[in-house]
């Protein structure tokens, strides 16, 4: 009898086990299906987008993470860094990283958007790279990260900047 019990027990967790597996449709979405991230790259005076600006001129980052869904999302971190920025050269070269040189809150940091609420990360990158000197001429691809836990990070399309004379 007790064998018989047992023998229920085990096909009730293989089978209970097999739907839940199978059940894809209840699964939530990626995170990058829930959320828009847009990046902006703007004068830092005036705010006007900018797609060229001349060298050593100040330019304003911003990058916004939307919850386009009617639910309350959160995004979990590991540390107090919950956005980052890189430039690459026209080689594809990390030139500057706005994380790189700063420190950050060692404790677990959660952000929390309501349904269709935003949220804004801006900063002023003066054109310099990771060692402080100002970058050349050229084309340059800028990003925007949120480096979440999650099994995803969220990213920004790159946009292009060119900074000349």
């Amino acid at each position: 009898m007790k064998s018989a019990k047992l023998f229920i027990l085990i096909v009730a967790v293989v089978l209970f086990t097999a739907c839940d597996i199978k059940n894809d449709e209840n699964t939530e979405p990626p995170v990058h299906k829930r959320v828009e991230i847009i990046l902006d790259i703007t004068d830092s005076k005036s705010g006007k987008p900018l797609q060229e600006v001349t060298l050593s001129t100040p330019v304003r980052l911003v990058l916004e993470l939307k919850n386009l869904t009617e639910e309350t999302l959160s995004f979990n971190f590991s540390s107090g860094k919950q956005y980052d920025f890189e430039v690459h050269d026209a080689n594809n070269k990390l030139v500057w990283k706005w994380s790189q040189g700063h420190s950050f809150i060692q404790s677990f940091t959660t952000i929390t958007l309501g349904p269709k609420e935003q949220i804004k990360f801006t900063l002023v990158w003066d054109q310099k790279d990771s060692r402080g000197s100002q970058v050349p001429v050229g084309t340059y691809q800028v990003t925007g990260l949120i480096p979440t836990l999650g099994p995803e990070i969220v990213e920004s399309q790159s946009k292009s900047l060119i900074i000349k004379e």
